[in-house]
């Protein structure tokens, strides 16, 4: 995702009270931290639309299948990881990263 994408982001975001609400961490402001996240979880959702369910929907291989699959799980795994760092997305309850 171009870095202007998040600049943009990031402005729009700062401008609203329910983000800039949050205090900065690690001298990082939450809309930036959000604005990242935004970004983040937008490519591995394309990453899974794009790539791995056509390659799944076409493989006859089990094999193939199951790195796909394990493929999947790791793009989950990182949109996870991006909502629970996160302060903004709280109240989804997604828990602690480790």
């Amino acid at each position: 995702m171009p870095a202007s994408v998040q600049s943009e982001l990031f402005r729009k975001l700062s401008a609203l009270g329910k983000v800039a609400r949050y205090p900065d961490r690690d001298g990082e402001p939450e809309a930036s931290a959000l604005a990242y996240t935004i970004c983040e979880v937008a490519e591995s959702a394309e990453k899974i639309v794009n790539e791995l369910l056509p390659a799944m929907k076409s493989t006859s291989d089990a094999e193939e299948l199951e790195d796909l699959l394990f493929d999947f799980g790791e793009e989950l795994r990182h949109i996870l990881y991006h909502i629970r760092d996160s302060r903004y997305f709280d109240h989804l309850g997604a828990g602690e990263n480790q």
